[in-house]
């Protein structure tokens, strides 16, 4: 990250923990007009602001006001960063995202949605809070072909397990493919292989990356 960047993301973060909507859209109107991309935005200042104010929550290192004026703020502006990324001809996978329930948390999983679809891929994002019962019933009736688990916190880690779990059991879908990021996976290394996740990655662009790469191909032989 660039030093302006760095100036960036501390202006956007004061405006953010503050409430301060309309101060963060013009800056990010100025920043827009000074030449700044919108994907470069996204990356390189929301991104990392989101991360920092889902470390500080964890922390308890600002209030639970800054932390619901933060992400709601921040959503705000990528949303409407998105809307000006140039965007990819459709690659035909379809990426089912979910995501934990703190609310930056599923900031962070929008702004991956946003850039996912930049990218050519069909996203369905359902955010958090679905019942295990209805993810699967979603994963068949979509023909999705990767699931994108997004966890931040380690409250989170027991739950994708869980779902990983029955997609394993259930061997339904022997060509789904999982993905999953976040904050847990980058912080508890070796999570992701205990797992049996297909890829990991925690920033945008190296999601982008596992889901262009990741094997095309069934995690294992059907049982007889």
């Amino acid at each position: 990250m660039s030093e302006r960047d760095e100036i960036r993301g501390e202006e956007l973060f004061c405006a953010c923990v503050t409430g301060d909507r309309r101060t963060a859209r013009a800056m990010v109107s100025s920043w827009r007009e000074e030449g700044a991309g919108a994907h470069e935005l996204i990356v390189d200042v929301v991104w990392p602001t989101i991360a920092r104010v889902l470390e500080l929550h964890r922390a308890d290192q600002i209030s639970e006001v800054a932390h619901h004026y933060a992400a709601r703020i921040l959503r705000q502006v990528a949303a409407g960063l998105a809307l000006s990324v140039e965007r990819e001809a459709q690659s035909g996978q379809k990426v089912l995202l979910l995501c934990g329930d703190d609310d930056a948390e599923e900031a962070s999983a929008q702004v991956i949605a946003d850039l996912l679809e930049c990218d050519g891929h069909e996203v369905l994002f359902a955010g958090a809070g679905l019942a295990v019962d209805d993810i699967l019933a979603e994963i068949g009736s979509r023909s999705a072909d990767i699931l994108l688990l997004f966890a931040g916190s380690a409250a989170d880690a027991p739950r994708t397990r869980q779902i990983i779990d029955f997609v394993r059991e259930m061997d339904a879908w022997p060509d789904l493919r999982i993905v999953v990021g976040g904050g847990v996976f980058a912080r508890a290394e070796g999570l992701a292989d205990e797992i049996l996740a297909d890829a990991c990655a925690d920033d945008p662009i190296s999601l982008l990356v596992a889901l262009s790469t990741v094997p095309d191909r069934p995690r294992r032989a059907k049982a007889a």
